[in-house]
């Protein structure tokens, strides 16, 4: 893919009339950098977004007095030069693509091909990935190259909404650093089809996808609920009542409460059943067996019901029937 500018266009001057898509607070760090750049590499900034409601970038735009304009839209050419992309939810048609002289930046959360799709931090943090990057994708009609890429460690407990946050300002930093000197990071771009990577979807997220099925492990419990916090809370059952938790403890120091010695002295049994109900009286938490150890929560809502934390929730429920059958499904 040759990454030289077309002739006929006005010539390279390293301030960029630039035409940004986005939606979400994902968008709004590089439009917010976009917008600092302002007379410095940014020469002029006009906002494409799709959302009838009043999202990040919408509001940010109406804010700011930014040209505003609703997808799908009709990009004369020649008008911009470069367009911008970050978490934006909607296939570019090639005819927009190639009205940018320039072509089209993508700030992207991951590595692609891994974790293509609505939700890659999310999938990322699911699936115990240990680090992500920041990444910039630059297309130019029908191929797709790597401009730049910097990783980012995925700390043990963050949620996949702070980690969105911290790859959200690497991303908009990185296309600040390409925009310095686009032609040449041009040049030292490589196509995305010499990474010798498997392509893995990242889907929307979906209520299902909150679920628990206490038969695994607690640990995979603990990204479950890092990844969706924010977005849904954690679903269980019991005895037919809908349950959402949440405030999950972290699984170390579930592990310094010997809570499967407790249970068991007060079950006077050596048989735990994943889904089994411990409340630790002492410390307000919720504790459910899972196929490994425990898990331990801080807040319990039960459908019709307001939150409540463990011991509340004790008093209205589980202190009504025998501790045999407390537990979760």
């Amino acid at each position: 893919m040759s990454t030289e500018r077309p002739c006929g266009v006005c010539n390279y001057s390293n301030s960029w009339n630039v035409l940004f898509f986005g939606t979400d607070d994902f968008s709004i760090e590089t439009l917010k950098k976009l917008h600092s750049g302002k007379s410095q590499l940014v020469n002029s900034l006009e906002v494409v977004t799709s959302d009838k409601r009043l999202k990040a970038v919408k509001k940010y735009a109406l804010d700011h007095n930014l040209p505003l304009h609703n997808w799908p839209i009709d990009v004369p050419k020649g008008k911009y030069d470069v367009g911008v992309v970050a978490s934006f939810g909607h296939l570019i048609p090639e005819t927009t693509i190639s009205a940018f002289p320039w072509g089209m930046i993508n700030v992207h959360a991951s590595l692609l091909p891994r974790w293509r799709g609505a939700a890659p931090v999310i999938h990322a943090v699911l699936n115990g990935d240990s680090n992500l990057n920041g990444e910039l994708r630059y297309k130019l009609m029908n191929a797709s190259n790597i401009l730049m890429q910097e990783s980012c460690d995925v700390p043990q407990d963050i949620t996949a909404q702070d980690l969105t946050k911290q790859l959200a300002n690497l991303g908009a930093r990185l296309l600040m650093k390409c925009l310095e000197n686009l032609p040449e990071n041009l040049q030292k771009s490589i196509p995305q089809n010499s990474l010798q990577m498997e392509t893995t979807k990242a889907p929307k997220v979906t209520l299902k996808m909150a679920v628990v099925n206490w038969n695994q492990e607690s640990l995979h419990i603990y990204r479950q609920y890092r990844a969706l916090t924010g977005y849904f809370e954690l679903e269980t059952s019991f005895r037919n009542n809908l349950i959402k938790l949440d405030k999950m403890m972290s699984p170390s120091f579930i592990q310094t409460l010997q809570i499967e010695d407790l249970f068991k002295k007060t079950a006077n049994s050596q048989i735990v059943l994943p889904g089994s109900v411990y409340i630790h009286r002492k410390r307000n938490i919720l504790c459910i067996r899972c196929q490994d150890y425990w898990a331990g929560f801080q807040c319990v809502l039960v459908k019709n019901y307001k939150w409540m934390n463990p011991l509340e929730f004790y008093n209205g429920f589980l202190s009504k029937i025998p501790f045999t059958e407390w537990r979760f499904q």
